[in-house]
């Protein structure tokens, strides 16, 4: 059924009495060219096992289906599991969920050691508290790869001097990178009403100390509490440390003495942390 058809796509929706929910973020594809452009970057191995978040009517889910070896979807809104069940009636390689992809108890890989791989087009508000989410379970995927706000695609690939807390959060886990820009409004049904973006973050294997790691985000959100003021400003007014302090720890970093947050690199957070004590 080819659902990026607008008119086939809102006849399937009719025929359930469904409308799509404004407040839930749904905005279906529409465009067989992103489609398309989604599915070959994506690159997916028949041995792959796929997570997707907000099935929506299965667009996405039948290509994704026809290619890994599982897919799984979490679809909130129930009156979208009929839906899903009709359209994916033909395939055995999937498994619907209804669920909100926000409770760590929904993700079904996010145990275990089973390699695994997120490809979804989310509701827009949720991507940071999903990618925290995802990103802190104790089997986090080896690839996540997600059509977001583009404003949010650039903030989380971000350098300095443009850092922020999302892009350290996020890359202190992985390496992530826009693949595809610039997709407009009129490429979902109801229209976005922003441009799009789908970034493809490669997730870190390294084991991490769950001590280390606390003290690192800690540390940043301290950093970026303020972002136009200068970090040690910040640093100090969270940790009362000293003025003689900041000035060995940013030595120590070779951090400069007016440095903002924003401006940093991963290495010196890393660093940072490493040397501060708090």
């Amino acid at each position: 059924m080819d659902l990026t058809d607008i008119n086939t796509l809102k006849k399937l929706l009719s025929e359930y009495k469904i409308s799509p929910r404004e407040g839930w973020g749904q905005n279906f594809l529409t465009s067989k060219n992103v489609l398309e452009q989604i599915i070959k970057t994506a690159d997916i191995k028949k041995n792959d096992l796929v997570l997707e978040v907000g099935g929506g009517a299965g667009t996405l889910t039948q290509e994704l289906a026809k290619r890994a070896k599982e897919i799984t979807v979490i679809e909130k809104d129930p009156q979208l599991i009929p839906v899903l069940g009709h359209v994916l009636e033909g395939f055995k390689n999937i498994k619907i969920i209804k669920g909100d992809a926000l409770k760590l108890e929904a993700l079904p890989y996010s145990k275990g050691k089973k390699k695994w791989r997120i490809i979804a087009n989310i509701p827009y508000w949720i991507t940071g508290r999903f990618l925290r989410i995802v990103l802190e379970s104790e089997n986090p995927p080896n690839e996540i790869m997600l059509m977001v706000q583009k404003e949010l695609a650039e903030r989380i690939c971000s350098q300095p001097p443009r850092m922020s807390l999302l892009s350290v959060s996020v890359q202190y886990y992985g390496k992530p990178k826009i693949i595809i820009n610039n997709i407009s409004p009129d490429n979902f049904w109801p229209a976005s009403g922003v441009n799009s973006a789908v970034i493809k973050i490669i997730v870190g294997k390294k084991i991490r100390d769950a001590f280390k790691t606390k003290k690192f985000f800690t540390l940043i959100r301290a950093g970026f509490a303020h972002p136009r003021k200068q970090l040690r400003s910040n640093l100090k007014r969270a940790f009362t440390l000293s003025d003689p302090r900041v000035n060995d720890l940013f030595d120590t970093c070779k951090i400069k003495k007016t440095a903002r947050a924003q401006e940093l690199k991963l290495a010196a957070w890393s660093y940072l942390a490493e040397k501060i004590m708090l």
